[in-house]
């Protein structure tokens, strides 16, 4: 049975704090290459869904985001990012499981100071971290400054402005929202390094579905909980892990969409190559086996599943139709988890 999760409040306009980070507090990003794939993801997810980003963040770890919905979908738009990027993760790096630790947390945000302090927390957070705590105040400026995974720099300088990012809140520093604004916003950031912004940490704390004043934090608390308990939830309640797929379903599949006998998935025969390729990588990923497992399953040694793996990650670098084939393949087993 399904776990049933909090219910988000949505509205046009509802603007979010957006985070989320790897399971186990484990790496999303481990090189450039994952930050700029997930940018581009994101990207097409914001022109999808006609969310605006009013700020980013990405760290090793996990990322921070400040959107607006017009059109009350935060759902949408986060299913759509998380979905793409942890496929991407997941064949990227050959590791089964969950790329992210859970459901994404998104507290509302309403007023504008705490909108743009909020901002500030965000463009600070590459060094609030161990190791840079320590350094001195125009060290981490100077770090901020050239960060290249966070918005802060467009924020600075009109050329580095990225055409994803609204820096609407500018407008809040000189109402021409040019130089002087910049300027304005600069020594905003400036101000903050290496202290608490005690007026955003009360807004933080005074629930965890809505960041802003006491009474815009007490009518989302109330209302979340009143369609909590309409809904039959009671208490605070985890999203579970994704269920494990059978390897027997996984089979019927491919052997459905290759036209192929399932027992001859067994059958290491080069006319069924590309299928048996396939099998092998959905067991190891939705199926949560391990190589030595899948072995067992297929009659075979562990050296044979791992270069079975390698030669289809391989061929799916030089041909998208395969990737594209095994992300169908995946998402058609996951409907009978």
């Amino acid at each position: 049975m399904v776990a049933m999760r909090r219910p988000r409040k949505k509205y046009p306009g509802a603007k979010y704090h957006v985070t989320n980070r790897g399971n186990g507090r484990a790496k999303i990003f481990y090189h450039d290459g994952d930050r700029a794939r997930f940018m581009d993801q994101m990207q097409d997810a914001l022109k999808t869904d006609g969310v605006v980003l009013y700020a980013y963040c990405l760290m090793p770890n996990h990322f921070h985001l400040l959107v607006e919905t017009p059109r009350a979908n935060i759902d949408q738009f986060m299913g759509r990012l998380e979905t793409a990027y942890a496929m991407y993760f997941r064949y990227k790096h050959y590791r089964p499981g969950h790329c992210f630790q859970g459901r994404y947390k998104a507290p509302l945000v309403a007023g504008d100071d705490y909108l743009v302090r909020l901002s500030r927390y965000i463009h600070l957070n590459s060094v609030c971290v161990a190791g840079r705590e320590q350094w001195s105040a125009a060290r981490k400026w100077a770090y901020l400054k050239a960060y290249p995974w966070s918005s802060l720099r467009g924020y600075l300088n009109e050329k580095a402005r990225e055409s994803f990012v609204s820096y609407r809140w500018l407008g809040l520093f000189d109402e021409a929202g040019g130089k002087q604004a910049r300027k304005a916003y600069a020594s905003f950031i400036r101000e903050q390094i290496g202290h608490d912004d005690e007026d955003l940490a009360a807004g933080i704390g005074r629930g965890d579905y809505a960041i802003g004043s006491e009474e815009f934090c007490r009518e989302v608390t109330a209302w979340v909980k009143g369609e909590a308990e309409a809904d039959g939830v009671i208490g605070d309640v985890e999203m579970p892990e994704a269920a494990e797929v059978g390897a027997e379903r996984i089979k019927q599949e491919i052997a459905r969409e290759y036209g192929i006998p399932a027992e001859s998935l067994r059958q290491a025969r080069k006319r069924i190559g590309e299928a048996r390729s396939m099998y092998v990588e959905l067991l190891c990923t939705i199926g949560h086996k391990t190589q030595r497992a899948v072995a067992g399953i297929l009659g075979t040694g562990e050296h044979a599943v791992c270069k079975c793996r390698r030669r289809l990650r391989e061929r799916m670098q030089v041909d998208k139709n395969i990737a594209q084939r095994l992300d169908a393949l995946a998402e058609r087993c996951r409907q009978y988890a």
